[in-house]
Order: C-alpha cells, then sequence, then structure tokens
C-alpha cells in the first residue's frame, strides 16, 4: 500500500516568501487570484537536501608517461609491442631491435593489407602508420626480417 500524495491549498496566514533554509525559497503560487499571493499550494511532507559536492572545484594537472615497464631495455629482450594512438594511427614499439624489417598488417583471414619496410637504428625506435583505410576489425601486425619474427595483434 503506496502512500497518497496529497496537495492541499491555504487561503489564509500565507506569507511569502517561505524560505528553504538557505536551498531555495517559495515566493508564490500559481494561483491567478492576487497573483497567487493570497493561496498557498503545498506537499506537506517535502524533503529538501542541499547539494552532496559542496567543495570548490579545483583544477588538476595530469601528466601521462609511457606506461611500459621498461624491463625489457634493462635486460636487452628484444619487444615489439603495438597500439592504436587516440588519433587513430598504428604506433609499433620496437626494442633492442636493428637492421631492416618489414611491418605487416594482416587481417583477419590472413590477407596483406598494409605493408612498409623500416630501418631500426635504436635501441628504442617508436613507428607510427597511419591505418585510415582498413574497416573496423581485427589485424595481425608483424615485424619481421630473415631471422626475427614477432606478431601482435589489434583492434580498430
Amino acid at each position: 500500500n503506496s502512500p497518497t500524495i496529497e496537495l492541499f491549498r491555504n487561503n489564509g496566514a500565507v506569507n511569502y516568501p517561505y524560505t528553504l533554509d538557505g536551498v531555495g525559497e517559495i515566493t508564490r503560487s500559481s494561483a491567478t487570484q492576487n497573483n497567487g499571493l493570497d493561496h498557498y499550494y503545498f506537499f506537506y511532507d517535502w524533503n529538501v537536501k542541499e547539494s552532496n559536492c559542496v567543495s570548490l572545484r579545483t583544477p588538476v594537472v595530469a601528466i601521462v608517461e609511457d606506461c611500459s615497464t621498461g624491463l625489457d631495455e634493462v635486460d636487452g629482450t628484444p619487444a615489439v609491442s603495438t597500439f592504436l594512438t587516440t588519433s587513430g594511427n598504428l604506433e609499433v614499439k620496437l626494442h633492442n631491435l636493428k637492421g631492416n624489417y618489414s611491418v605487416s598488417i594482416l587481417n583477419a583471414l590472413g590477407q596483406v593489407v598494409f605493408m612498409k619496410n623500416i630501418t631500426i637504428n635504436s635501441a628504442k625506435q617508436n613507428e607510427t602508420f597511419s591505418i585510415d583505410p582498413l574497416s573496423k576489425g581485427l589485424y595481425y601486425v608483424k615485424v619481421y626480417n630473415s631471422t626475427d619474427n614477432y606478431t601482435t595483434k589489434i583492434v580498430k
């Protein structure tokens, strides 16, 4: 059994404005007589609550750095990692590799949809590729040469 909502109308001893503890006030009713100042329509069981967050807002500056552990750089283990940038490009991070490599992107059927040859000159090198023409889906990124072969997955 749910409680009923009762709306009462007072037309005697009306005393506007009714202040709600600094949160707001009722200044008149919707009655048409005397601009609503001599009638008071009121739910007699109002609960008024201030906002939960009353503190001042303070600007915060976030500094986002490379989230990789760097362990592959310390122990000299070759590593390839891939991710999509916020602009939708493919970023390939190459650690502890040197020489000439091919970078291929294969679709889920294994078909090559992109290929580029690169030269890696430093222990830590990043390559960025535009993959705008590729449809959304699962892709494999292969970084390889005659002796090494690294494969990662991306979802565009």
